[in-house]
C-alpha cells in the first residue's frame, strides 16, 4: 500500500511516499533521487521499482530532498550538505519501526553520492557500485 508521508527537518518537511507490503515485516528501500530530480523518478521509475518491490514483500521509502519536487524550500536553498542531513533523518526513521527487518539504500547519480557519504557515517555497510547507482546494504 501507498502511503503519503511527510518527515519533519531543522529546515523544513520533506514529501514523499512509503510503499507497505502486506506482511508484518519487511526489508525496505530508501530511494535517493539525483540532481533536479524528485521521488517519482524519471519516467516514474521509482514509483514502478516500488510496486514491484511491494508486491515481492518489500517496502520502499522515496522522498523529495529539500527543494525538490513537493518538499520545502526552492531548488536555490538546497546544498549537499542539506541533502546528506534529510538522508541520515530519512534512515534514522526507517531505523525506528519495528517492523522493518533490514534496510537498503539505493542513490541515483547525485542521490548515489549521497548514498556514499552516508555510508561513510554508518560503519556496518556494505556498498556494491553499479554504473550510476549506489546501493548501501545496511547490517
Amino acid at each position: 500500500m501507498q502511503q503519503y508521508c511527510e518527515i519533519a527537518t531543522p529546515k523544513g518537511v520533506m514529501r514523499g511516499f512509503f510503499h507497505v507490503p502486506h506482511r508484518k515485516e519487511f526489508p525496505v528501500l530508501l530511494i535517493f533521487h539525483g540532481f533536479t530530480g524528485q521521488c517519482t523518478g524519471t519516467k516514474f521509475s521509482y514509483v514502478s521499482l516500488s510496486r514491484l518491490l511491494e508486491a515481492q514483500g518489500v517496502g520502499t521509502l522515496r522522498m523529495d530532498f529539500l527543494g525538490s519536487g513537493e518538499s520545502d524550500l526552492t531548488f536555490k536553498e538546497m546544498t549537499f550538505d542539506d541533502e546528506l542531513s534529510c538522508a541520515r533523518i530519512l534512515l534514522e526513521e526507517l531505523k525506528k519501526m519495528p517492523q522493518v527487518t533490514d534496510i537498503y539504500v539505493l542513490g541515483h547519480s547525485m542521490g548515489g553520492a549521497i548514498a556514499s557519504e552516508l555510508a561513510k557515517l554508518y560503519p556496518r555497510i556494505q556498498m556494491q557500485y553499479h554504473q550510476h547507482h549506489v546501493l548501501i546494504v545496511l547490517l
